[in-house]
C-alpha cells in the first residue's frame, strides 16, 4: 500500500490535473509560510536568513518530471511562493533560486541532522 503522496505523485504523473493542482498549491503555500518566517528574520530582527534553505530529498521530488525544468513541481512552486511572500513584505530581492534540494538522499539527510538534545 502506498503512501498518500506517493499516490497523489502517481496520479499526478498519469496527467491527473487535480493531483498537479494539489501538489503545486502545497508547495506555493508552503513557499508563503517560509516567506514569512524569512521576512521576520530579516525585518524583525535585522538579520540575514540564510544563504541556503535546502529541501529534504524525498520531498523536493514530489511532482518530479512534470515541469520540464530543474526541480519537481512542489520545489518551483515552493520558490514561487518564497518569492511572491518576500514581495509582499517589500524584501523582493531575496533570490529564492537559493531554496536548494538536498544531494545527500534521506538516509544520509536523516544521519546528517543531529539534534541538540
Amino acid at each position: 500500500d502506498d503512501p498518500p503522496l506517493a499516490r497523489v505523485n502517481a496520479a499526478a504523473r498519469a496527467g491527473e490535473d487535480a493531483a498537479r493542482r494539489f501538489i503545486a498549491d502545497a508547495g506555493h503555500e508552503f513557499g508563503s509560510a517560509l516567506s514569512t518566517f524569512i521576512a521576520y528574520w530579516r525585518c524583525e530582527r535585522g538579520e540575514a536568513f540564510a544563504d541556503r534553505i535546502v529541501i529534504g530529498s524525498g520531498v523536493a521530488r514530489i511532482g518530479d518530471g512534470l515541469t520540464g525544468r530543474r526541480d519537481a513541481l512542489l520545489t518551483e512552486e515552493l520558490r514561487r511562493g518564497v518569492t511572491g511572500g518576500l514581495a509582499a513584505f517589500g524584501i523582493a530581492a531575496y533570490d529564492a533560486d537559493g531554496v536548494v534540494v538536498s544531494a545527500l538522499g534521506h538516509e544520509r539527510e536523516f544521519l546528517a541532522f543531529t539534534p541538540p538534545w
